[in-house]
C-alpha cells in the first residue's frame, strides 16, 4: 500500500512549538498580538521563520506512537511518502532541518515530497492509496484515496474517517 502522511500536527506538535517560539520573538521585539487570530503579522512571521525556524522544526516533538506506526508499516513492505507544504521561501534551510528532524526521530520514509500546495492534486499523481491529514479543507481537496483526519478532540466534526493518535490510526489501517 502506498501511504501518503502529512507532517505538521500529524507526526508532530508543531503548532505548539510555534507558538511557543513565536511568544519568545515577540517578547525579544516587543510586539504585541497582531490580531485576535494571528499572532504576528504576515512580514513579522517571514522575519519570524528567518530567525527561529531552526528552533521550531528541529525543537518539535513527535506525536506518541507515530514513530512506531510508521516503522511498523514500512516493516510490513508499504511504501511511505511524507507531503508536506513547507517550502524553503517560509524558512531557508527547512528541508534541511525536516529531513534532520526526521532522522534524529527515526521516523522512516521512501520518499519526501516539499512544497505541496495542492495535496490533492499531489495525492493522485503520486497514485496513494491513503492519505493522513489533520486538516479537514486539506482532505476536501483529495480524490481516490482512503482518507484519515487526525483530531485532538473525536468529537470534532469531520466527514473524513477520524483518529485522536497514533494508535487509533494504526487500528483503522489495519481493517483496511
Amino acid at each position: 500500500m502506498k501511504i501518503g502522511i502529512d507532517i505538521d500536527d500529524t507526526i508532530t506538535e508543531t503548532k505548539w512549538e510555534i507558538s511557543k517560539q513565536i511568544k519568545k520573538y515577540r517578547r525579544k521585539y516587543k510586539l504585541a498580538r497582531y490580531s485576535e487570530t494571528h499572532q504576528l503579522s504576515e512580514e513579522h512571521f517571514k522575519n519570524f521563520m528567518v530567525e527561529f525556524g531552526e528552533k521550531v522544526y528541529l525543537g518539535m516533538k513527535v506525536k506518541k506512537h507515530a514513530t512506531e506506526v510508521i516503522r511498523s508499516w514500512k516493516e510490513k513492505g508499504h511504501y511511505i511518502i511524507l507531503v508536506t507544504a513547507r517550502c524553503e521561501e517560509e524558512c531557508p534551510n527547512m528541508k534541511v532541518y525536516t529531513r534532520k528532524f526526521l532522522k534524529d526521530n527515526h521516523i522512516l520514509y521512501d520518499a519526501l515530497l516539499f512544497g505541496s500546495k495542492n495535496k490533492g492534486m499531489d495525492t493522485k499523481e503520486l497514485g496513494l492509496d491513503l492519505f493522513i491529514d489533520d486538516r479537514e479543507s486539506v482532505l476536501d481537496t483529495i480524490k481516490g484515496p482512503f482518507l484519515i483526519r487526525v483530531l485532538e478532540d473525536k468529537k470534532n466534526y469531520s466527514k473524513y474517517k477520524k483518529a485522536r493518535n497514533w494508535k487509533e490510526i494504526k487500528e483503522i489501517v489495519e481493517k483496511l
